[in-house]
């Protein structure tokens, strides 16, 4: 699933890649919204794939998003941010379908590689 409706240039009229913002405001669905969005901070190709792995485990998983039920953006990013520090958190179940294995492997790659920008 893509979403383009959040969609910005990175690039401005001379072809230079542009200054991310300071601050953005909140834009998508609190469910599958990355961190980034809910500390208001510029969204990039980190973004996409904390939102794909929520999406996923929203999908397979048989107690879908710890969140799930929630809006309070709030306890939603206090819960992503815990959830992206153990992905236990996202994962209870081994059996998510399967795929137990590979999401965490993705999860903990994802933190490895942006841990630093998140």
């Amino acid at each position: 699933m893509v979403d383009y409706g959040i969609a910005r240039d990175f690039k401005d009229a001379n072809g230079s890649i542009k200054t991310p913002r300071e601050k953005t405001k909140f834009k998508g669905t609190v469910r599958f919204a990355p961190l980034a969005t809910h500390k208001q901070k510029e969204l990039g190709r980190k973004d996409d794939c904390e939102s794909w792995i929520y999406m996923i485990v929203d999908m397979i998983g048989k107690k879908r998003l710890p969140w799930q039920e929630l809006e309070d953006r709030v306890k939603v990013q206090g819960m992503k941010e815990k959830a992206l520090a153990d992905p236990k958190e996202l994962f209870p179940d081994e059996n998510v379908s399967g795929c137990y294995t590979s999401l965490t492997t993705i999860s903990n790659k994802y933190r490895s590689v942006f841990s630093t920008r998140i």
